[in-house]
């Protein structure tokens, strides 16, 4: 039987394709570890300790800057003459401090989401070790931009990989696992040098998108709020300063009431 003879040209193209899946795979799967579970983890507990000061100081500051900005309508509306109508400026204020509103909903939201998060069944850790070996190997299968050529199934597939593996169900991720023939190749077991050429083009493409997207994750809220939560020093600082704000806040409120109760009663 002949053998098949493979040109040096194609032989490179083909292992740097096989190079640059390898890095791609582990790039997804770190990002995927960050974003599912690190991540989440992270800012649960960064809630639980820091964040739910936070909460607390920016309700004040959102009532002190409202009172503050309260002040300065009855101000203008006494320096004009006019009759100094509460309602209308109280809707006038609601108006203004919209986005102050949705940003502290925002904090509820997180904080809510940290609360559901510690209610989850906590994986074992030969379970996490099963879980993501799983996830790693159904992602090297199913992946699309590993697997250009997958089927509407088999991208169906892929998206509830990713979805039980976001959700830390093991229960479903084994289901999947076992329903992929892991010995299976998707790609062709031919590739022209042109197809290998762009394959190896586009794949450098992505894995300095996902490069740059784990080191994004990894310089931004919520990652780098485990500095605070690895370094008692550090947190206890911010508790500190986060509780010399709101006393702040508190004072210059009390002050804000008065001044306001004064200019009405004038």
């Amino acid at each position: 039987m002949d053998s098949i003879i493979e040109f040096p040209e194609a032989k490179k193209l083909r292992e740097d394709v096989e190079r640059l899946k390898a890095e791609l795979l582990d790039l997804v799967t770190e990002r995927d570890d960050l974003k599912f579970n690190i991540c989440k983890n992270i800012k649960m507990d960064y809630m639980f300790e820091i964040g739910f000061i936070e909460y607390r100081v920016y309700e004040k500051y959102c009532e002190y800057a409202r009172l503050k900005r309260m002040k300065e309508l009855i101000q203008a509306r006494k320096n004009r003459t006019e009759v100094v109508d509460l309602d209308e400026i109280e809707r006038q204020l609601d108006r203004e401090f919209e986005d102050y509103i949705h940003k502290l909903n925002e904090k509820i939201r997180d904080i809510n989401e940290a609360i559901e998060r510690s209610k989850l069944k906590t994986l074992s850790e030969e379970e996490t070790k099963d879980i993501k070996k799983m996830y790693k190997e159904l992602v090297k299968k199913l992946h699309p931009d590993l697997n250009p050529d997958l089927t509407e199934e088999q991208l169906k597939m892929f998206y509830n990989v990713v979805d039980a593996y976001e959700a830390g169900d093991i229960t479903a991720m084994r289901i999947l696992y076992n329903l992929v023939d892991m010995n299976r190749s998707l790609e062709d077991s031919e590739s022209t040098l042109e197809k290998l050429a762009k394959q190896k083009e586009n794949l450098e493409k992505l894995v300095e998108e996902i490069r740059r997207e784990v080191e994004k994750i990894k310089t931004t809220p919520p990652y780098i709020f485990k500095y605070f939560l690895e370094d008692e020093e550090k947190k206890n600082e911010r508790i500190q300063k986060l509780e010399e704000l709101s006393a702040g806040y508190d004072e210059a409120i009390i002050i804000l009431k008065v001044q306001i109760k004064e200019m009405l009663v004038k």
